[in-house]
């Protein structure tokens, strides 16, 4: 497929970008058993007796044997795991670092570093999965999903939106002080770029020394607080901390599961990007395109963005995870509908 604003990846483009999304996949596996396994048990004594005492756990336990509880294989058993999981995920990491080399030989990366660098903080922290990357960000997991690039006019962008989920904030804090306790999330985009700073301007968005900003928007509260000051949400107690701003409509984005695929930066970089359905996206695109209040400089690009994703759907190349009746939810204009 070739349009003026597609290009179609080679064959030894596509296979790469499969080992590299293979080798992404298994790195997060790996990390997820390391995260569940990464203890072990040491023999000690307590109150005269033999017991096991664990190490490596955030809160320490102690088992003591019992007629059903032996010692010796327990601490056999988790030692072997534990063991498993570094070496794997030791493994996992040398890969990832070859891939990102490959990757960049290929030429098959095209997102900003610094968008990846923040996405992979996100997941690191535990929090990414309260929230998905809109706006035009979501194209670079399109073209991941298709096998293409986008040109540069259409996916060139100096900020990352990030749609937090608000209804969560509770359990998104628990996680987050889990990690590091009252950590701020302007504290947490520094640990990538220690010159983010809340904008003057704007506080939902936190901007770098090179001008990249992280824009949080959240969806709207139902019943609607009578008063601004109510309808502000920050996301930690800290007074200089960014408050995601409403975005209208955004409850659409938050339907189902999220689209996750695999996302390269021109520097080789990998992170799962967790963005919406490429039906949606370009729905709203299209939706945006007549929109009165619509930037006028922005209506091409949306119109673009809009035909770019309706081309590789009905190419085949990209697929929705939306069923039948959700899809006769999202009109979109060209799109050809599965029979």
């Amino acid at each position: 497929m070739t349009d003026w604003y597609i290009t179609e990846f080679t064959a030894e483009q596509k296979e790469q970008q499969q080992r590299a999304e293979t080798v992404m996949l298994n790195l997060r596996e790996c990390q997820r058993v390391a995260s569940r396994d990464n203890y072990y048990w040491e023999f000690s004594a307590e109150g005269g007796k033999v017991c096991l005492v664990s190490r490596g756990k955030v809160t320490p336990s102690t088992l003591h044997s019992s007629p059903n509880r032996d010692l010796d294989v327990i601490h056999r058993k988790q030692w072997a795991k534990y063991e498993s999981a570094i070496n794997n995920l030791q493994a996992a990491e040398k890969s990832y670092l070859e891939v990102v080399e490959e990757n960049k030989d290929f030429g098959i990366g095209s997102a900003e570093p610094i968008a990846i660098q923040i996405l992979n903080k996100l997941h690191d922290y535990g929090v990414l999965h309260f929230h998905r990357v809109i706006g035009t960000h979501a194209l670079f997991a399109y073209q991941s999903a298709a096998g293409v690039t986008f040109d540069d006019g259409n996916t060139s962008t100096q900020d990352i939106d990030m749609l937090w989920n608000r209804k969560q904030r509770m359990e998104f804090r628990r996680v987050l002080d889990g990690v590091h306790p009252q950590i701020s999330m302007i504290e947490v985009l520094q640990t990538v770029d220690e010159s983010f700073q809340r904008s003057e301007e704007n506080s939902e968005s936190a901007i770098n020394a090179d001008s990249f900003s992280v824009d949080f928007l959240r969806m709207e509260d139902k019943p609607r607080p009578e008063t601004k000051d109510l309808q502000a949400v920050c996301m930690s107690d800290t007074a200089v901390d960014v408050m995601p701003v409403v975005a209208v409509g955004s409850e659409i984005f938050m339907r189902g599961q999220p689209f996750e695929k695999v996302v390269i930066s021109y520097t080789g970089e990998m992170c799962l990007m967790p963005t919406i359905d490429p039906v949606i996206f370009a729905h709203f695109k299209q939706r945006m395109a007549v929109s009165a209040d619509r930037d006028p400089r922005k209506i091409n690009r949306d119109r673009t963005q809009s035909e770019a994703v309706v081309s590789l759907l009905n190419g085949g190349l990209l697929k929705t995870t939306l069923t039948a009746e959700d899809l006769r939810g999202f009109p979109v204009e060209g799109l050809v509908l599965p029979a």
